[in-house]
C-alpha cells in the first residue's frame, strides 16, 4: 500500500504545533478521503474542499491575505478548484503530489499539503 502523508494546518495559526497528519492510500477514493478528514475534525460536515496548485511561498502570501481579510473569497483568492468527491482516486486526482488542499469550514480554516 503506497500512501501520501497529508498535513493539516490552520490558516490563522502559522505555527506547526497544531498540525494534523493523515496517511492516505493513493488508491483511496476522494470521497473516502474527504470523509476521513470530516471524521478527524468536529464541525466539518458542511466544509468545502479546494484543490490548490500554487508554490508554497505564493500560497503563504495568499493565506496571509485571507487572514487579513476574513471576508475575502477563498476560492478566488487561492485559484482553487472545488474537490469533486465522486470524481476518482487520490492518485488520479493529485497526480503530481504538488497540490494543496484547503478546507473551508464555517470557522476556522485549514490548509492541507501533500508531502
Amino acid at each position: 500500500m503506497t500512501t501520501l502523508l497529508i498535513g493539516c494546518l490552520t490558516v490563522d495559526d502559522y505555527s506547526s504545533e497544531d498540525v494534523l497528519e493523515l496517511r492516505v492510500d493513493k488508491n483511496e477514493t476522494v470521497s473516502n478521503f474527504v470523509e476521513t478528514i470530516k471524521k478527524s475534525n468536529v464541525g466539518l460536515d458542511n466544509a468545502k474542499f479546494l484543490k490548490v496548485d500554487l508554490p508554497s511561498d505564493e500560497l503563504s502570501d495568499r493565506l496571509a491575505l485571507l487572514e487579513a481579510d476574513p471576508s475575502a473569497n477563498i476560492k478566488k483568492t487561492l485559484d482553487g478548484e472545488e474537490l469533486n468527491a465522486n470524481k476518482t482516486t487520490i492518485l488520479e486526482y493529485f497526480d503530481t503530489g504538488k497540490y494543496y488542499i484547503v478546507i473551508v469550514p464555517p470557522s476556522p480554516r485549514f490548509t492541507l499539503q501533500l508531502f
